[in-house]
């Protein structure tokens, strides 16, 4: 697949999914609006998750939290199993991460953001957590939002990889690169 097509097949995509969102929720789309035409807005949402990166890091959970939606309407799916509400995804990441060591390392790999709206966008991309010298892998879609001048993601949907990657990398391999 050639670069060319592959840019245009990209933006096809994220146009039509923003069609369809905007079609079973009402809203009406800015079809001016060019989902590549700003790229300060996608530099403001790679800080925002390397912030994220950055807290949890020094093993700080309320810091890394600070990037969630603060409302009952956030959506966390893993597993399985979907939490609403910010206090609930907060509990969850306690309960599952309660100390230091037990967080690890996280490193992110492959971000790709794309923009719906001037307000909305969706990443897409790959975690790595390394604990007690051990590797563990997934991939994440976030939904974000500019909400009162402050991106957030209103929802993460996370998977947690059983094996290597569809390209046989390992979690390992996906660090390194």
């Amino acid at each position: 697949m050639t670069n060319r097509f592959a840019a245009r097949f990209k933006h096809l995509t994220a146009t039509l999914f923003a069609v369809a969102l905007c079609t079973v929720s009402g809203c009406a789309f800015d079809m001016a609006f060019s989902t590549d035409s700003d790229p300060e807005i996608k530099a403001t949402i790679r800080a925002m998750l390397n912030q994220q990166v950055d807290a949890w890091n020094a093993g700080n959970i309320d810091g890394f939290m600070a990037h969630y939606w603060r409302d009952p309407d956030v959506r966390f799916a893993s597993g399985g199993d979907v939490k609403r509400g910010w206090q609930r995804v907060l509990d969850q990441y306690r309960e599952r991460y309660p100390d230091r060591s037990a967080m690890g390392v996280l490193t992110t790999r492959e971000i790709d953001v794309t923009l719906l709206s001037p307000e909305e966008g969706y990443v897409f991309g790959r975690w790595i957590v390394t604990a007690k010298g051990e590797d563990f892998c997934g991939l994440f879609t976030l939904v974000v939002r500019d909400i009162n001048n402050q991106w957030v993601i209103v929802h993460d949907h996370t998977s947690m990889s059983s094996g290597p990657a569809a390209d046989g990398r390992s979690c390992s391999d996906i660090k390194a690169s």
